[in-house]
C-alpha cells in the first residue's frame, strides 16, 4: 500500500503531510497518525476486503449520527479527527464505566445507534457490507463442537442440533437494527456531555438485545442498572432468544483459537450442567408459538 497514493485519494497533498506514523497494524489493517497543516489527524487504512467500516462511517453521516469528526474517505480509507490532539475529546478510561453521566450517555448513544438502525434497515433492507453475527453458527461448525466436547451426552443437545436453526430464522423476522458488537471502554471517545464509539468493523445487524447484551459484560451490576434505565424498554422475547444464541455465537468463534478460551470451557460447562437446554428450550418455545 502506498501511503503517498491513499493520502491523494483522501482530497490532501501528501507533499504536504508529515510526521507520519503507524499507531497499529493489525489483520492487514493499518492506522496511521500524520500531520497535515499543522492539524494533527488518524487515517485508517483498509484492505478492499475489510473496508466496512469505511461504509458504516457513510452510512452513519448520511443519517446524520454523530461520530468522530470523519474528515474524507476513499474506497479504502478513512481520515478521521486525532482523538489525541483535541481540546474537548478524550479517550474513555475503565473507571468511566462507573460514572454515572457517562453511562446516561452511553444509554443515549446505543438508544439513538438502534433508533436509525431500524429506520434505515425498514426502509433500504440489509446493506451487503453488514455482518451478521448469527452466520458464525453453522452446521459444520456445531457437529466439531459436538466431536472435540463430546456433546451427545449432554442434556438436550440433539434436540439443538435438531432446531438450532428454528430460533435463528425466528429471531431473523424480528424487526432488525444496527448492531455495534464491539463494546469496549477502549473504543469509546469522552466528550462534552456526550460520547462516541468509533472502530466499527464489526458492525452489523440483529436484534437490538444482542448489543445491549454486549454492553452489559462490560458492566457491574451498579452500571447495568444505570445503563439499562436509561437505555429505557427493550424486548423480553428478544433477551430469550438471545440467551442461546449468543452463547452458540461464541463457542463456534471459539473454533478459531489454537488453544480453547477459558470462558469457552465455562460455556461447554454449562451445557452439561442443563443451564444451556433450559435456556434453548425458553427460545424454541417462543420460536414455534
Amino acid at each position: 500500500m502506498d501511503i503517498k497514493s491513499t493520502i491523494n485519494l483522501l482530497g490532501l497533498k501528501s507533499e504536504k503531510c508529515s510526521n507520519i506514523s503507524i499507531i497499529s497494524n493489525k489483520h492487514g489493517n493499518i492506522v496511521y497518525r500524520l500531520k497535515y497543516d499543522n492539524k494533527y489527524y488518524v487515517l485508517k487504512y483498509f484492505t478492499n476486503e475489510n473496508n466496512r467500516e469505511v461504509k458504516f462511517y457513510e452510512l452513519l453521516r448520511s443519517m446524520k449520527f454523530h461520530t468522530l469528526r470523519v474528515i474524507s474517505t476513499c474506497e479504502s480509507a478513512i481520515l478521521l479527527e486525532s482523538v489525541d490532539h483535541s481540546l474537548d475529546k478524550r479517550f474513555a478510561k475503565e473507571k468511566d464505566l462507573l460514572d454515572c453521566d457517562i453511562l446516561i450517555s452511553l444509554a443515549n448513544w446505543y438508544r439513538e445507534f438502534h433508533r436509525i438502525g431500524r429506520e434505515c434497515i425498514e426502509k433500504e433492507g440489509i446493506k451487503p457490507f453488514f455482518l451478521d453475527e448469527l452466520s458464525h453458527i453453522k452446521r459444520e461448525s456445531l457437529e466439531e463442537l459436538t466431536r472435540m466436547n463430546k456433546l451427545n451426552d449432554a442434556p438436550g443437545w440433539k434436540l439443538v442440533l435438531n432446531r438450532y436453526e428454528d430460533i435463528i430464522d425466528y429471531s431473523k423476522r424480528i424487526p432488525q437494527t444496527f448492531n455495534y458488537n464491539d463494546f469496549s471502554y477502549l473504543n469509546m471517545v469522552i466528550g462534552k456531555n456526550k460520547i462516541y464509539m468509533f472502530d466499527f468493523h464489526l458492525s452489523g445487524y440483529g436484534m437490538a438485545y444482542c448489543d445491549i447484551r454486549n454492553v452489559l459484560t462490560a458492566l457491574d451490576d451498579n452500571a447495568k442498572k444505570i445503563f439499562l434505565e436509561n437505555y429505557g424498554e427493550y424486548s423480553e422475547d428478544e433477551k430469550l432468544l438471545d440467551d442461546p444464541l449468543s452463547i452458540l455465537i461464541a463457542l463456534c468463534i471459539s473454533l478459531n483459537f489454537e488453544t480453547k478460551p477459558l470462558w469457552a470451557k465455562e460455556l461447554i460447562e454449562s451445557i452439561f450442567s442443563g443451564k444451556f437446554i433450559f435456556k434453548f428450550k425458553k427460545a424454541l418455545n417462543i420460536a414455534l408459538k
